[in-house]
Order: C-alpha cells, then structure tokens, then sequence
C-alpha cells in the first residue's frame, strides 16, 4: 500500500469516529515508511504501539515490499 493511501486511510478512520489519536508528523512518518521500502526490511518490531497508526504505516512499507512482519509490542499498565 502506499504512504500516501495509508495516511488517508488513518485520517478517514479519525473522521468517522470523530476522535483523534496520535499520530507521528507526516515527514517522520514518510521517513519511516521509505526506510523499509529502501532497505527492503521483512521483519520489523516496534516498541510502544499506542493506538497503532505508526504500526500501520510499517505495515503498509511492509506490503510495498510484497510482504513480511510487522510485531508490536506495548506495555499494559494495571
């Protein structure tokens, strides 16, 4: 998929709920996504998942690819 379907894609999801969540600036966000793209990563891993719109993003690279895994890892706090 992508950045740019992605990213929409997230802002539409925000829109239909109308409630906002946390997202990295678009540039960090694109750096991100052309970091996988470029160095054709299949496995990445990423700490602190949140509402997962980043996860998202490294999703979308991944499929760019043509595919692999993205893991997510967050912390619970009882």
């Amino acid at each position: 998929m992508k950045f740019d379907e992605v990213c929409q894609r997230l802002r539409d999801y925000e829109t239909e709920r109308n409630s906002r969540f946390a997202l990295l600036p678009e540039e960090t966000a694109r750096e991100v996504y052309q970091h996988i793209v470029t160095t054709r990563a299949r496995d990445c891993l990423e700490l602190g998942t949140a509402f997962g719109a980043t996860t998202c993003i490294m999703a979308a690279a991944v499929d760019e690819i043509g595919g692999g895994t993205v893991t997510t890892v967050d912390q619970i706090v009882r």
